[in-house]
């Protein structure tokens, strides 16, 4: 097996692994594969911590679900009942339609995250259908927390992390991680960097290791900490997923319902003949994860990885490690290594002009759909291969002119390569394709500011190290254009809105300058989190 995994690994470019089996309800296995650095070569190990992403939202299923048992909450009262002052007036609106049990299936019709910076809003009916939904979950731990008047990183080591021995688990940074974290690597197997939270998000800002959260899965296999009418409300199907979406916020009824996946009470739920599968993912741009547990057998699997690559070997993992063939990863719209797609991928980047010419020839353009092009220009684009995106891109749109992916990928690519005017053509092509992106039309209209809003001796005054609570961040400067750059990541443009507002090439993130008695701060807002940086230095 282990060199069954190393192979998977050096061919989907993955660089570090850790993985843990359950058998029959006790943990069999467990083992670190490859690297945590491809820098330092420092290898990964059963302690190597990882972020655990999305696999922070059935741990925290687990402690509501607990709560539910001691009567602090109900699965099915309104959330609107427990809070009386704590969250804005939007929010509690929010709440007053919901409840506890549509937020753990994923039926409240909210957003996965806030891609802009408006209110929080209904794509359809509470309860109707089910939509992936991340703010949903952060909704839930705001109440959670304003109820029981407890943080939740204190809730999770008092009534998950520490009755289960998860000793390195946690959802803010440990001093501990500086020697054990993983750092985390984009598709090209280059090191990306280390991110340290120091405020708890019930989804997305788990660390753990492949050992803790296997004491997890014994745990909940065992039905420990539930009651035995929870624990089957939690394994029960609450809603049949789209086969065509996993955040689905449009007012139409589904396309088709699966016949075999659906959610329970924060896990996915995969049915075939006589198994029942739970399973979640966890995917953080840089690190991924998966995990997935039989309550029958009481057969499990999880392993983490520090690649943007991690998801492309699922399907094999848990075939080589469970002998079940899951269709769950298909479904999340994830590509395995392997495939056509992937292997062209590979060529283009490997061996460029001669993998260039073989996609431009018509039988082998024919294999691929446009949607399947529009995925490996992505690829391209995020690989900094702008111009061979285009190219791809373009091939996308002989396939079908319509496609919005295409003419917004194009768009960033031309962006990215400082052509500004093609830039625009193909975002108002996509803009009027979407009938109506905020999000786009936003950075549309800030491409459309004349230059040179902000003079050279303001932008300086701007310049410098900014410390947040998600690390630092590096303001820097060339000719009246603003740069910034968080630790571990690309530098990206500052697009200005105002003299004092600016935002990020995506237009996803907003940063506000601001100067209170002579010290400059940064507010920043990201999707619905907001958070403070104080200027401490030069870059």
């Amino acid at each position: 097996m282990d060199t069954r995994i190393l192979s998977l690994m050096q061919q989907a470019d993955v660089p570090g692994l850790s993985l843990a089996l359950i058998k029959g309800g006790k943990l069999s296995y467990v083992k670190g594969y490859g690297l945590s650095n491809t820098l330092t070569k420092e290898q990964v190990n059963v302690h190597t911590v990882f972020e655990g992403a999305s696999l922070g939202k059935p741990l925290f299923v687990y402690l509501v679900l607990k709560l539910v048992d001691q009567g602090v909450i109900e699965l099915d009262t309104p959330l609107i009942q427990y809070i009386g002052e704590g969250l804005s007036q939007e929010k509690l609106t929010i709440v007053s339609r919901l409840t506890v049990r549509m937020i753990l299936s994923h039926t409240t019709g909210l957003p996965n995250t806030k891609a802009d910076h408006s209110e929080l809003a209904f794509a359809f009916t509470p309860g109707e259908k089910f939509s992936y939904s991340g703010e949903a979950i952060l909704l839930l731990q705001q109440v959670i927390e304003h109820i029981t008047q407890t943080k939740l990183e204190s809730l999770m080591q008092r009534q998950v992390f520490s009755p289960l021995h998860m000793v390195s688990s946690s959802y803010v940074y440990q001093v501990k991680y500086d020697s054990l974290k993983a750092f985390s690597h984009n598709e090209l197997l280059e090191v990306v960097g280390r991110k340290k939270p120091v405020e708890a998000y019930a989804s997305s800002s788990l660390h753990t290791t492949a050992q803790d959260y296997a004491s997890f899965l014994v745990a909940l296999l065992e039905g420990k900490g539930l009651r035995k009418k929870t624990y089957k409300e939690m394994i029960k199907s609450q809603v049949q997923v789209d086969n065509s979406c996993v955040t689905c916020l449009t007012a139409s009824p589904p396309a088709k319902l699966s016949s075999r996946l659906s959610w329970g009470l924060g896990w996915g739920i995969e049915q075939e003949k006589n198994h029942l599968w739970l399973w979640h993912w966890g995917d953080n741009v840089t690190y991924k994860g998966f995990a997935i547990a039989n309550p029958i057998s009481k057969d499990a699997m999880v392993y983490f990885t520090n690649s943007s690559n991690g998801l492309s070997i699922a399907e094999e993992l848990v075939t080589l490690t469970l002998g079940h063939s899951t269709h769950t990863i298909e479904w999340l719209g994830y590509q395995p290594y392997n495939t056509p797609l992937k292997k062209r991928l590979q060529d283009i980047v490997r061996q460029s002009e001669e993998a260039m010419e073989k996609i431009h020839q018509k039988d082998e353009l024919s294999q691929f759909s446009s949607k399947e092009l529009d995925w490996l220009g992505q690829q391209l684009f995020n690989r900094r291969l702008y111009g061979k995106a285009i190219i791809i891109f373009s091939l996308s749109l002989a396939t079908d002119s319509t496609s919005f992916e295409a003419h917004v990928g194009i768009g960033e690519a031309y962006l990215k390569s400082q052509q500004k005017i093609k830039a625009l053509k193909y975002l108002k092509k996509a803009l009027a394709l979407s009938l109506g992106n905020s999000k786009l039309e936003k950075k549309i209209n800030l491409l459309e500011k004349p230059q040179g809003m902000i003079d050279a001796p303001l932008a300086q005054s701007y310049v410098g190290n900014y410390q947040s609570t998600i690390g630092v961040l590096s303001i820097t400067q060339d000719g009246d254009a603003l740069f910034v750059e968080l630790e571990g990541n690309p530098k990206e443009e500052l697009l200005p809105e105002t003299t004092e507002l600016f935002f990020s090439a995506d237009a996803l993130v907003q940063l506000h300058f601001l100067k209170k008695e002579g010290v400059y701060l940064l507010e920043i807002m990201a999707g619905s989190h907001k958070f403070i940086a104080l200027k401490i230095g030069n870059p």
